[in-house]
């Protein structure tokens, strides 16, 4: 190449470097001057609920579908109680936050399942059957209260493993409270239900309790056609201030009248045969039947039976009973005279038992005393012989005189005979069915 033409070749690039420099200075002018225009934003997506959220495993027991402020449907927090973003993003994000953890945990701790629920409420109706039938249990055969904690403990000693005794929990205040408004009510309640709808009689008495306080038992009895069985209630024992024929009576209205029993419905009335129950005048039986006058009144056939038998009493001796007295006094409270006794029961066989005393109201106790003086009157009499000889004091030699009087025994001899005809009848009366087919053969027998 020559010099002519490596310098044309140099001034040709040199033209182009200018062309090119003057054509990127006009482009840059030309942007300067003419801006070009801005480009549009695009329109932000929003999420819509998936309901397939609520069913997956991970959003399960929190997640819930609520309408926003836009009535659109959102996802809700049930344990943060706030909504959350509308993205499956968001709804993993929330889950693993801190503070939703925390609430989640507290909240599950704090609920149960239905199931367990459920089971709760079974084992709960157990505990309380369970303690129901043991206070019932109590009342029933009339025992003391304090025993129910007693009771609980050694039944679960039975049955360890079982799991519904574990759970009663019944004490002496707890047992009371069961027998007073649980068993207490339903018994009252069906009480009134049978009076309501059956005829019925009227039995009162009158007792004194410790404080010397007058109580009046109110009990009725009806026939019960459906199970066939005579039934009896308590309906109540209230305090009476005025023991007259009127205060009596006008107590006795107002316990019906507070549990809506008609009296109406009354057929009979009995109770024992003193005057201000019974009397010709002024007593209650005259005061109710002058209200109602179709009343059945009935004297108590126990009562008059007991009056009949202590007014023949009253004929025989009454060294019988006082013998019978101080033989009970002479045992009582003395080990050591029991235990010389016993030897002389031992020798002429007669049964080891204790000596009885006679009681004024208790009927039945009667035959029980005569029937035993009887038993052990042989070695009754050998004992005193000796105990006359070693301390012949007033009271040993009357009781050894009277066992010698071959009188003495004709007496108790005729009255276990008379008695136990009393006592046949005063048990057949006192009999809940009917004995009218057999009681004339029992007492001619």
């Amino acid at each position: 190449m020559n010099v002519d033409d490596y310098s044309s070749s140099e001034s040709e690039s040199e033209s182009e470097t200018s062309e090119n420099q003057e054509s990127a200075t006009t482009s840059t002018v030309t942007s300067t001057s003419c801006p070009s225009p801005k480009k549009r934003k695009r329109p932000k997506q929003t999420q819509s609920f998936v309901d397939s959220w609520l069913t997956e495993q991970q959003f399960s027991g929190w997640l819930t579908k609520r309408l926003g402020t836009d009535r659109k449907p959102q996802p809700f927090c049930k344990t943060c109680n706030r909504f959350v973003t509308c993205t499956k993003t968001g709804l993993k994000r929330h889950l693993v936050s801190k503070s939703h953890q925390t609430k989640y945990a507290t909240s599950t701790a704090s609920c149960s399942t239905i199931t367990s629920l459920f089971n709760r409420a079974t084992n709960r109706d157990e505990t309380s059957s369970m303690e129901i039938k043991l206070c019932a249990f109590i009342a029933e055969h009339n025992l003391p209260l304090s025993l129910a904690d007693d009771v609980v403990k050694f039944i679960r000693s039975l049955f360890p493993l079982n799991q519904t005794l574990r759970n009663v929990m019944l004490g002496k205040q707890k047992a009371t409270n069961v027998v007073r408004q649980v068993l207490g009510f339903d018994y009252l309640h069906e009480a009134i239900s049978a009076l309501r709808s059956h005829s019925y009689s009227l039995i009162i008495d009158e007792t004194t309790d410790l404080s010397t306080a007058k109580q009046l038992a109110v009990l009725t009895t009806y026939f019960d056609m459906q199970s066939f069985e005579y039934k009896s209630f308590l309906l109540d024992m209230p305090e009476i201030v005025d023991g007259t024929a009127e205060g009596i009576y006008s107590a006795v209205k107002h316990v019906f009248a507070e549990l809506h029993i008609p009296m109406e419905k009354m057929i009979g009335y009995s109770s024992d045969t003193t005057n201000v129950m019974f009397g010709e005048f002024n007593s209650v039986s005259q005061l109710l039947m002058s209200e109602y006058p179709n009343v059945y009144s009935v004297k108590c056939s126990c009562h008059l039976i007991h009056l009949v038998s202590s007014y023949a009493a009253l004929k025989l001796p009454k060294g019988l009973e006082d013998l019978v007295r101080d033989i009970y006094n002479h045992f009582h409270r003395s080990s050591k005279r029991q235990e010389v006794y016993q030897q002389f029961q031992k020798f002429y066989d007669a049964e080891p038992r204790k000596l009885l005393s006679p009681g004024q109201t208790r009927w039945l106790s009667l035959e029980a005393w005569v029937n035993r003086i009887l038993e052990q009157y042989l070695a009754l009499e050998h004992y005193f012989v000796l105990v006359a000889n070693e301390d012949p004091t007033h009271s040993n030699d009357r009781i050894l005189k009277s066992l010698q009087n071959k009188f003495t025994l004709a007496y108790p001899e005729f009255l276990s005979h008379q008695i136990q005809r009393l006592m046949l009848s005063i048990v057949s009366f006192k009999a809940k069915g009917p004995f009218y087919t057999t009681s004339e053969k029992k007492l001619k027998g």
